[in-house]
């Protein structure tokens, strides 16, 4: 649930109050302990010149005790000096009057430490304190949620009453609202991490649980067809059953129980010979392929052969002619070659031709256009 304005402002200004209690502390701890530093080395100057201890002392621990004047454990530091002052006077004034001064500063100085320690001491409880809280704080977070703020804030209460009933009432309180308050803002956050952690694992619980009935639907219908196929077969053994001849010998018994598994392996058998014969096939058809394509490649070969022999022939047959006629006149040959007719479909050279794929009429214009042109150069 959600805070409202004036309960939020409470908290910041407790939480504020509580961190200056804090300094305030810290600075007096920090302060009581120069101050004691101060005291040994004024102590110890007094034991080696008696004369100028008196003006060393007040100019050392002068400076001390006005800067320690205004914190509040120097107060309560005065007043236990106090009491025990007065105490010491009550019981035996004659051993006061006999005491110096460096023993009184040593006194002074151990009841200094004496509280530094108790302070010390109370502030590890209090550390101490915390985590047990938190421990039991979220345990009893986990056990029900929904009763966080009522729980909160009698946990307030409580520290309330508890910080009331111990020395310095007013700071223990202050810093334990102020704890309490840090305490129920980090937890809130915590409570809001769990429960985003809490909705992964659901979800992908739910995810698993979905596909733990997919696969469980799927083995009760592979269970269901075992137990049609087993029915089927007890079915199918008590009708052979019935129709046996009762009174069988053994020989008799294991000959038809041989022949009963023959039957029911009749369709496996079907399968591995098809099985069989396809791959067979298979492999046939493979080397027919691979026969057939050896045939084309062979073929090819063999045109590319053909065609460039027919080649080779017409070339040198045009060279042989083209010699031929080179060596006559022009008026003699020229006009008998041109005047010839190309030869005809049966001749020869035509049968020859058309196996480059050529008609002999075209190849005659050829080389009549050729002839010229190479004589007519080469006059």
């Amino acid at each position: 649930m959600a805070k409202s304005p004036g309960n939020s402002t409470l908290e910041d200004s407790l939480g504020q109050y509580q961190r200056s209690l804090r300094e305030r502390a810290n600075r007096s701890i920090h302060q009581l302990k120069c101050a004691l530093r101060e005291v040994d080395v004024t102590v110890e100057e007094d034991a080696l010149d008696p004369s100028t201890s008196i003006n060393v002392e007040n100019e050392d621990t002068g400076v001390a005790w006005h800067e320690l004047q205004h914190s509040h454990a120097v107060n309560q530091l005065k007043a236990l000096l106090r009491q025990q002052t007065n105490k010491e006077n009550e019981t035996s004034p004659p051993r006061r009057r006999k005491l110096s001064p460096s023993d009184e500063l040593s006194g002074m100085k151990n009841r200094v430490q004496v509280v530094v320690l108790e302070n010390e001491r109370l502030q590890q409880e209090l550390k101490s304190q915390r985590p047990e809280e938190t421990l039991r704080e979220q345990t009893f977070l986990d056990a029900s949620g929904n009763m966080q703020n009522s729980w909160i804030m009698t946990r307030e209460d409580s520290r309330v009453d508890e910080a009331a009933k111990r020395p310095f009432s007013h700071g223990d309180a202050e810093t334990g609202k102020t704890a309490s308050t840090g305490d129920a803002n980090k937890w809130k956050l915590e409570l809001e991490r769990l429960k985003l952690t809490y909705e992964a694992k659901t979800d992908l619980l739910e995810s698993q649980l979905m596909l733990l009935r997919k696969d469980l639907a799927e083995y009760q219908k592979t269970c269901e067809d075992l137990r049609e196929r087993l029915k089927h077969k007890e079915s199918l053994l008590a009708a052979s059953a019935s129709s046996r001849v009762g009174g069988l010998c053994l020989k008799c018994a294991q000959h038809e129980a041989v022949l009963s598994q023959t039957h029911s392996n009749v369709h496996i058998q079907t399968i591995e010979r098809l099985t069989k014969e396809r791959d067979d096939l298979m492999s046939v058809l493979v080397s027919v392929r691979s026969s057939l394509a050896e045939a084309q490649k062979r073929e090819t070969s063999a045109y590319e052969q053909v065609k460039h022999a027919v080649q080779m022939t017409e070339e040198a047959n045009f060279e042989k002619t083209k010699t031929t006629f080179c060596g006559v006149p022009e008026p003699r040959w020229l006009p008998q070659i041109l005047r010839q007719k190309p030869p005809g479909p049966g001749g020869p050279l035509s049968s020859r031709r058309e196996g480059g794929r050529m008609s002999g009429a075209r190849k005659w214009r050829c080389l009549r256009s050729s002839v010229a042109l190479t004589c007519h150069r080469g006059c």
